[in-house]
């Protein structure tokens, strides 16, 4: 059986369905629970990755560059209030807060700045 972890509603001027549509995950995004949306985070669902991102180190400035304007700000005060709040949105944004960014690390292999195992080393 899932748990529903239980959190403040976001109130009506909190939803920003406007600022949802300028992420660029949006259209491809399983996260329950979308800062600029709402919804309900179960134990065990996807984690919205600009909230994911934006608990890291120099996260915040990763998302004022990364997101417009209104969204980034609607990201970031929610990251702040989830990452101290009790259940399992709050458990999965402090374990993000202590793991290197996806986000840089796929930049990383695209401009081939790390080395990347091919699984081909051995072969004749």
């Amino acid at each position: 059986m899932r748990t529903i972890h239980e959190r403040r509603t976001p109130q009506t001027s909190d939803l920003n369905s406007g600022a949802a549509f300028g992420c660029p995950r949006y259209e491809r995004c399983s996260a329950a629970f979308c800062p600029a949306l709402g919804g309900k985070h179960l134990t065990g669902e996807r984690v919205c990755l600009q909230l994911r991102e934006a608990v890291k180190r120099h996260g915040a400035a990763k998302i004022r560059t990364a997101l417009p304007g209104d969204l980034a700000g609607v990201v970031l005060r929610h990251a702040r209030r989830l990452l101290c709040a009790p259940g399992a949105l709050g458990d999965e944004l402090r374990r993000a807060s202590a793991t290197p960014s996806k986000v840089e690390a796929g930049r990383q292999l695209l401009a081939g700045t790390t080395p990347v195992d091919t699984g081909t080393a051995g072969r004749a």
